[in-house]
């Protein structure tokens, strides 16, 4: 679901870019992807990558939003695969074998993956009043001893907003990450809207949240 919604505002922008490519000669220089080249990929994953982001080839759109969206599609796709801290420089150059097209560029995305990382363990705070700690467990797909999949905790969060607001109480959620060597610890903290400032845990993970908020999702 993710990747339909981006694919789709991608389109979006590759219009506009199409459109105002033209115009005038104040707007940003426009690039039409001819290849994708990947080094530094995990092992056997290079025709699923190539896959992943057949969508960009053939497009023309800005050459910052080529790599802003390049970055975060192959970023989704690693973390996705338990490459938490995976880290990505992918950089445009001048597609020669291209004819005259001063326009056309291949697209060159290194990598360094770092650990993939597993599940260590998976517990709550401030979470057991009023929903049963099974009843957590069961809302999150995010298993000990699999690997630790990105997506599956975004999915655990929203899954457990859900769970309370069908308690009546609207609760915001953070995961708490803790990496070790190759494995990766969470614990799923909640802080009540009403009542969250008034518990150490809810000050705790309000602090949590505002820095997630500023580095990113993981934190890391």
């Amino acid at each position: 679901m993710q990747r339909l919604i981006r694919v789709f505002s991608l389109c979006l922008s590759v219009f506009a870019a199409t459109i105002c490519s033209g115009q005038s000669p104040s707007v940003s220089h426009t690039v039409l992807v001819r290849e994708i080249h990947f080094t530094g990929e995990p092992g056997g994953t290079e025709k699923a990558l190539s896959e992943y982001t057949e969508f960009i080839v053939g497009h023309r759109m800005e050459e910052k939003e080529l790599l802003q969206e390049a970055e975060s599609s192959v970023t989704s796709f690693l973390r996705h695969r338990g490459f938490l801290k995976a880290r990505l420089t992918p950089k445009v150059r001048p597609a020669s074998t291209f004819g005259n097209s001063k326009d056309a560029v291949v697209l060159d995305i290194a990598m360094q993956i770092g650990n993939r990382y597993l599940v260590k363990g998976v517990s709550f705070a401030g979470l057991s009043q009023p929903v049963a700690e099974a009843d957590l467990k069961q809302a999150c797909n995010f298993q000990e001893g699999e690997v630790a999949d990105w997506e599956e905790a975004s999915s655990c969060v929203a899954n457990l907003k859900a769970l309370f607001h069908q308690k009546g109480q609207d609760v915001t959620v953070t995961p708490n990450m803790t990496f070790d060597d190759k494995f990766l610890t969470v614990v799923f903290a909640s802080i009540s809207e009403n009542r969250g400032s008034s518990s150490p845990v809810g000050r705790n993970a309000r602090k949590d949240l505002k820095e997630k908020h500023r580095t990113g999702f993981l934190g890391i």
